[in-house]
């Protein structure tokens, strides 16, 4: 991580560059030879998340499409897929209906929760990656409705359960993408008391064209880029953080982000 990408890089494992097709990168951007992906599958993927000894990339496609790598302690440095699929299938997948698009993806504590995008609008879906199937003791479903018509999303971890989904929304007659947050629980319930539509002075924080990135910090606040490079810092009840730049907010070009939030964003700065 951090709040923008280097080179091709699409993420870090135990400290080593990863790019999109799970090849392992040097420092200096060039793709190394030595895989640690057993049978790496050679299709584009657009994520990928890992947590301990767990390892999950996440593809394109209609609906959720994802491979689940493992390995059998950190010492070993070789993961591997943990479902042996039949000649018919290159994929395993979990079914949640049609027509889904996949936005932003997490692995908190075991489970994959993923944005999907219907018709309907768009819900947080969780899914158990081991034993490819839904998670229904996220809210009784396996599916939480987002509210609003959402254009962005982005889920956050925030401790050992509870994570943050940032996101932008649009009303119906009233231009400009709105930054929401909020914060779930892995049974699906929301916790009332944090975040909601984010307001500087009575007015909703505008996000055009919606989040580019967004983490959590190891003190609890949400930093949030998107927009035209604005930096938006809230504090850990989901408020605008007055203590950061104008009432919680930055505008910034995309080179002077390292200069402004290097612990928030340390592994991409470091190479930027």
């Amino acid at each position: 991580g951090g709040l923008v990408e280097a080179h091709s890089a699409a993420g870090r494992v135990d400290g080593a560059l990863f790019t999109r097709y799970l090849e392992r990168m040097t420092e200096s951007g060039a793709v190394r030879d030595d895989l640690v992906i057993s049978d790496a599958p050679l299709e584009f993927w657009s994520s990928f998340e890992v947590e301990d000894d767990l390892f999950v990339a996440v593809g394109f496609g209609p609906g959720l499409v994802f491979r689940t790598f493992e390995r059998d302690a950190p010492s070993v440095a070789e993961y591997r897929p943990l479902h042996s699929l039949p000649s018919y299938q290159s994929e395993p997948t979990v079914e949640l209906g049609t027509n889904l698009g996949v936005g932003d993806t997490l692995l908190l504590d075991g489970t994959l929760y993923a944005a999907m995008h219907d018709q309907a609008g768009t819900r947080i879906n969780a899914v158990d990656p081991r034993r490819l199937r839904i998670d229904f003791g996220f809210n009784g479903t396996g599916a939480v409705r987002l509210p609003g018509h959402v254009t962005s999303t982005k889920l956050l971890a925030d401790g050992p359960e509870p994570f943050v989904v940032a996101m932008t929304t649009i009303d119906r007659g009233s231009p400009g993408d709105r930054l929401h947050v909020l914060r779930l629980s892995a049974d699906g319930s929301q916790d009332e008391s944090f975040g909601g539509r984010v307001k500087r002075n009575g007015r909703d924080v505008l996000l055009d064209p919606g989040l580019d990135d967004a983490l959590v910090d190891a003190e609890g606040r949400t930093v949030v880029l998107g927009g035209e490079s604005t930096l938006v810092r809230l504090d850990p009840s989901g408020k605008l953080d007055p203590s950061f730049g104008d009432e919680g907010i930055v505008q910034l070009r995309a080179a002077r982000l390292c200069e402004l939030t290097p612990a928030a964003a340390a592994d991409a700065c470091r190479n930027a």
